[in-house]
């Protein structure tokens, strides 16, 4: 079942057939307590990217943010992350160290989800053990971007 979803979501990005139930959701989360981060960025074709953030080390409340989808290119994202979704670290084989940052790919179809996990640090995510197809690197940076600048309280940024 959950090939499925990634099969799915992978022809639908290829017919460019996209609607509210295509969905990507990001979420970077962890770190030691002083440093703790929650982000989410949740994005379809038509809703655009509904994004909340909280970084301890920036402010003690979470944001929130909406951005239209011709900010952010919608297609283009999901063409990098259906291109590089194949090199994230499945659900079975995840493994974090205690307050470590962990992020993770959410594909959503019609209700149908399936989850990838992936190093936030970009250096980090470079390395040999750890590399990433280079398509969906640039959707990880440009997802990063996008929950930073919503918690760093950035506006009017074009993400593509």
């Amino acid at each position: 079942m959950k090939q499925r979803v990634a099969q799915a979501f992978a022809e639908r990005v290829k017919q460019r057939n996209l609607g509210p139930d295509v969905q990507v959701i990001y979420r970077v989360v962890g770190g030691m307590p002083s440093q703790r981060v929650k982000y989410e960025v949740a994005v379809d074709s038509v809703g655009g990217a509904r994004v909340a953030g909280s970084d301890a080390r920036v402010t003690p409340t979470a944001r929130h943010a909406s951005i239209p989808p011709e900010r952010v290119d919608v297609v283009d994202l999901f063409e990098q992350i259906s291109a590089g979704l194949h090199s994230l670290m499945p659900e079975g084989r995840a493994t974090f160290l205690p307050d470590a940052l962990v992020g993770s790919l959410t594909i959503s179809i019609d209700g149908d989800e399936e989850t990838f996990y992936f190093v936030p640090e970009k250096e980090i995510r470079r390395t040999a053990n750890k590399a990433v197809a280079p398509a969906i690197d640039r959707a990880l940076q440009r997802l990063w971007i996008i929950a930073k600048d919503t918690t760093d309280g950035q506006k009017d940024t074009k993400y593509e």
